[in-house]
């Protein structure tokens, strides 16, 4: 037999992201599950070992070389020569450590942007709620209610939760781009002009998630709508506590990796566009 939790979390849903970058409503749990952490932690976990391979990798070409670690970096990140008259070529470093850069390249598409679409793709896939959105007030009693556009059908029956009140279509509706008018049982109170979501009575509980969004699909968003879910994901797994903001650490000498330039040509000086997450030196974690 199933174990039965009786006490259920009182969630809410918010507004992510804004008029300029579009907005979607997101439901707020105040932490993470167990799936939706273990999921984040399997995207995230190649990126975090590319960080401590080159870590390693920078420490082991210091002592094998006799060279100190800034003088490690700059043989992984080669540029032109102090009299701007020639081209340093690395391409000796990469074939001592062939191995190590063939890994570094396998894991080196898994950066910081890719993290954050993963991201933001899981939570509209797990998280995303459905709004109706009222365009006039409704009195009490009323058995209609009228709605500003909607993506999505309503079917007969459908309880849309407005804060604490419960309204029931009555028919099916399929989506619209224009406001409509939906037939609803009868208003156990005034409402509003506000917001209310897909609600489903007997599971007292939203209406949240989609099978029908891909990571294609969040590419084709902006990065600031993008970096708004994120925020919204780092809130949660932090549980919305606020961290007081501290003085930034001085970065001594040899304590960041370089970009890591993997074709071994001699380099224009420009950036390279094979890039790995740069790690504390002693942990390996990004920072």
């Amino acid at each position: 037999m199933r174990p039965i939790i009786n006490k259920k979390a009182k969630y809410e849903v918010i507004p992510v992201g804004n008029e300029s970058t579009g907005i979607i409503y997101l439901e707020k749990r105040g932490s993470l599950s167990v799936g939706e952490a273990r999921d984040i932690d399997s995207i995230d976990a190649k990126r975090q070992k590319a960080a401590i391979i080159a870590s390693k990798l920078v420490k082991k070409i210091s002592v094998d070389r006799g060279v100190t670690i800034a003088e490690a970096q700059e043989l992984l990140s080669p540029t032109r020569s102090a009299d701007g008259a020639t081209e340093v070529d690395n391409s000796d470093v990469i074939y001592d450590y062939i191995e190590d850069f063939t890994e570094l390249n396998a894991l080196s598409s898994i950066d910081s942007a890719s993290v954050s679409i993963a991201v933001a793709t899981l939570f509209i896939k797990k998280r995303v709620a459905f709004p109706v959105e009222l365009t006039a007030p409704v009195p009490f009693n009323s058995t209609s209610i009228s709605v500003a556009s909607t993506h999505f059908p309503l079917q007969d029956g459908q309880v849309i939760r407005f804060g604490d009140c419960l309204v029931t279509a009555v028919g099916n509706y399929q989506p619209s781009d224009t406001d409509s008018i939906i037939r609803v049982q009868p208003v156990a109170e005034n409402l509003p002009v506000s917001v209310g979501f897909l609600y489903n009575n007997s599971t007292k509980s939203y209406v949240v998630g989609t099978d029908e969004w891909s990571e294609e699909d969040t590419k084709d968003c902006s990065d600031e709508f993008v970096s708004a879910i994120y925020k919204f994901y780092e809130n949660e797994r932090s549980r919305w506590k606020v961290e007081p903001e501290s003085a930034p650490v001085p970065v001594t000498e040899g304590e960041q990796l370089p970009v890591l330039q993997l074709t071994g040509e001699a380099s224009t000086g420009e950036s390279s566009p094979t890039e790995f997450p740069t790690p504390d030196l002693e942990t390996g974690i990004v920072s």
